[in-house]
């Protein structure tokens, strides 16, 4: 990809019909299905949170927007005074119920294939901020909505506001391990996290020389640069806030960020890739890092297979009730084993069962088909 001019090498088509494909194997829901899979999830569960960057009139604004897969308050709170939000939280009740198609085409770090992301999204937060006027009037008096129709756009509803987003990447947030810090201290409070920074094998270059094109591309690396967050975060680390671990190549990979070769399969790259990896994993240290991290993970792994959740959570499981005279509709769904449990406890006796709880819960229980791979033409 160029990054000094809009230009792009591969098919737009090819990539976004890759996109696709991993959502259809992936999502409950089918693209083609009659309801387009969300980026959203069940409560209390993460698919991921992905950063954007405001943009406004072509420009960059400071503020940056997550797109979360959760609900970070409850409705409860989010009609209660703003004060109840947690201060610096970042856009708490907006960018939930969006396609997950669009948001995996912003967070391709492709802007050039996909141009920037364009939404309608409520001004609410903007105006508890004091940013915006508490009303959508411009400075003419004229209505928004109506200064918009004039220009042949779209009508925007009242309370609402165009938002253009720009891939994060293209900023500091390009290691964004630092706001997934302050959004778990928002919903978590004391409780110390574990946090898992890979980076990219991106090398280190120094650019020598005042010449224009030295100066452009010092800027543009420095644009995306990962080291100062990581930097941050590994000296704040010992303060005792929270566990960090970084996984990366930091002598770099000579490779650029679009490096295909050759074109009809890129086996030249990809070997490359491979033996630069398999040298760096070789390397004590590196071996040492991986352990230390893997087994702070699988500890808290441990600790999570115990709660009622985790089956919900790695297998995608439910449980649909087949026993008979259930009061419930049969389209009703329960995401847990205890839930279930309460069900058939709470609304059936045993003998609609036959006294057999175990063999109940297996029979209605049901987990998430993966669809493999389709076989190549």
């Amino acid at each position: 990809m160029n990054t000094l001019a809009p230009w792009t090498k591969y098919s737009r088509k090819t990539l976004e019909k890759a996109v696709k494909e991993v959502i259809n194997r992936r999502a409950q829901v089918r693209i083609e299905d009659d309801i387009e899979p969300l980026f959203q999830t069940e409560i209390d569960t993460c698919r991921g949170v992905v950063l954007a960057i405001r943009m406004r009139d072509a420009q960059a604004v400071t503020n940056r927007f997550l797109f979360r897969s959760y609900t970070p308050y409850s409705e409860k709170k989010r009609r209660n005074a703003q004060s109840n939000v947690t201060p610096g939280l970042k856009n708490p009740h907006e960018g939930i119920r969006i396609s997950l198609l669009k948001v995996a085409l912003a967070g391709t770090a492709a802007p050039f294939y996909f141009g920037h992301y364009h939404t309608v999204l409520s001004i609410g937060q903007e105006q508890a901020a004091r940013r915006v006027p508490t009303n959508i009037m411009n400075g003419t008096g004229i209505s928004r909505a109506k200064t918009d129709r004039r220009k042949g756009k779209s009508h925007v509803p009242e309370g609402k506001s165009r938002y253009e987003f720009q891939d994060a990447g293209f900023s500091s947030a390009n290691n964004p391990c630092n706001e997934l810090y302050r959004e778990i201290q928002s919903h978590h409070g004391d409780n110390m996290p574990v946090l898992v920074s890979i980076g990219t094998a991106r090398p280190k270059e120094d650019f020598v020389g005042e010449s224009p094109r030295t100066n452009i591309m010092r800027g543009l690396h420095q644009l995306g640069n990962p080291d100062e967050v990581h930097e941050n975060l590994d000296i704040e680390k010992d303060d005792g806030k929270y566990s960090y671990h970084r996984l990366n190549h930091e002598k770099g990979i000579k490779i650029e960020m679009d490096e295909w070769k050759p074109k009809k399969d890129g086996s030249a790259t990809i070997t490359k890739m491979r033996t630069e990896f398999d040298n760096w994993l070789k390397e004590a240290e590196v071996q040492g890092k991986f352990i230390e991290c893997a087994e702070h993970l699988v500890r808290l792994r441990r600790v999570r297979m115990t709660t009622p959740r985790w089956e919900r959570f790695a297998l995608g499981q439910y449980f649909v009730c087949q026993v008979q005279n259930c009061p419930k509709d049969r389209d009703n769904q329960w995401l847990d084993r205890v839930d279930f449990e309460n069900h058939l406890k709470r609304e059936h006796g045993v003998e609609d069962y036959s006294d057999n709880l175990e063999r109940a819960l297996d029979t209605c229980r049901r987990i998430f088909n993966y669809r493999s791979r389709p076989e190549s033409s």
